[in-house]
C-alpha cells in the first residue's frame, strides 16, 4: 500500500463508510444499526461528496447531533484516500481543542474500524494520528518544519494575535527583535522588505499607545504571512473550521490572518456549526 493509494471508492455512500466506520460503537450489535448512526454515515458520504467536487461543505446541525463525531469520519475517509495527507482542525479556545483530542481518541478506539495502518497501529492499537494541540500559530509553523504530524489543532485567538507581544516590549526596537526571535524559530534570518517598510515609520525611541497597537497588528500580520509561505511546499488536504460562525465578521484581523496562513493552500473545506437563527434559508447563506 502506498501513501497515495486511495481506498475511497469514487461513489462513496453511506453503506460503504460504514464498513470502516461504526458509529453506534464496534461493540454494537452485529447487522443492528441505530437511526443516529445511519443519519451519521450519510452525512459523512454527503460532506465528502460535496468537498471532493465543490471543494468545500457545510455541516449545519442541532446541537448534539453528533456533528464533531462526523466530521471526524470525514477525516478518517481523507486519511483513507491519502495516507500521507495534512488536516488542520480550527476551534475557539483550548476547552474545545482538549474536546476534540479526547473525541478523536474515542472515535479510533470505539468507531474506527478499518484494517489497515492508515490511523491505527496494527500492533498497539493506538492512534497514530492523533490531533496535536497546539497554543500558538508559532507552534504550528514549528510543526510544519519537522513534517511529523498530520492532523493539527489550532484556536481562532492564534490567528488574532500569532505574536504575544510583552508589555515590557514598550519600543519599536523593542518589538523588533521579539518579530526577529520569532522569525529565526522557523528559520528566518532576514526581514523581507514588506517587514522593513512596516517598521520605518517608526524609527524613533517610543511611541503612543494607539502606534504601538498598530505596529503590533502589522507584524502579526506579517508573521500570517510568513506561515503561509511555510505551507507552499505541502497542500493542507482538509481544513475543518469549527463553530464557523466566528469567521462572519470577514474583515477583522483574525479573518485576515487565516486568509494569508490557509486560504491558498487548503485542498478541501469543512465548515461546521450549530444551525443558525432557524427562521429562513437565508441565516446559513449569510453564515
Amino acid at each position: 500500500m502506498t501513501a497515495s493509494e486511495n481506498l475511497i471508492p469514487g461513489q462513496l455512500c453511506a453503506a460503504k463508510v460504514r464498513k470502516y466506520i461504526e458509529f453506534d460503537g464496534r461493540d454494537a450489535v452485529s447487522g443492528q444499526v441505530s437511526s443516529q448512526a445511519r443519519l451519521q454515515s450519510e452525512g459523512v458520504a454527503a460532506l465528502w461528496h460535496l468537498i471532493a467536487t465543490r471543494g468545500y461543505g457545510y455541516l449545519g446541525d442541532e446541537v448534539g447531533m453528533g456533528k464533531t463525531r462526523q466530521a471526524m469520519g470525514v477525516i478518517a475517509t481523507c486519511f483513507l484516500s491519502r495516507q500521507d495527507a495534512h488536516v488542520v482542525i480550527v476551534c475557539p479556545g483550548r476547552t474545545l481543542q482538549e474536546q476534540w483530542v479526547s473525541e478523536w481518541s474515542t472515535f479510533i478506539r470505539t468507531c474506527y474500524s478499518a484494517r489497515d495502518d492508515r490511523l491505527v497501529s496494527a500492533l498497539t492499537g493506538e492512534p497514530l494520528r492523533a490531533p496535536v494541540l497546539h497554543d500558538r500559530l508559532r507552534d504550528f509553523a514549528k510543526a510544519l518544519l519537522l513534517n511529523e504530524e498530520r492532523i493539527h489543532l489550532l484556536r481562532y485567538s492564534s490567528f488574532s494575535r500569532p505574536i504575544w507581544f510583552n508589555k515590557e516590549a514598550k519600543t519599536p526596537a523593542a518589538l523588533l527583535e521579539v518579530y526577529k526571535q520569532c522569525l529565526r524559530e522557523i528559520g528566518v534570518a532576514e526581514l523581507s522588505d514588506e517587514e522593513s517598510a512596516i517598521l520605518r515609520p517608526f524609527a524613533g525611541s517610543q511611541f503612543a499607545d494607539d502606534q504601538r497597537a498598530k505596529l503590533t497588528a502589522d507584524l502579526n500580520e506579517a508573521y500570517a504571512k510568513r506561515v503561509g509561505q511555510l505551507l507552499k511546499s505541502r497542500l493542507i488536504d482538509l481544513a475543518v473550521i469549527d463553530e464557523a460562525q466566528y469567521l462572519r465578521h470577514i474583515g477583522n484581523r483574525q479573518n485576515t490572518n487565516i486568509r494569508h496562513v490557509l486560504r491558498t493552500h487548503v485542498d478541501r473545506w469543512l465548515f461546521m456549526s450549530a444551525t443558525p437563527l432557524h427562521t429562513s434559508p437565508d441565516d446559513i447563506k449569510s453564515l
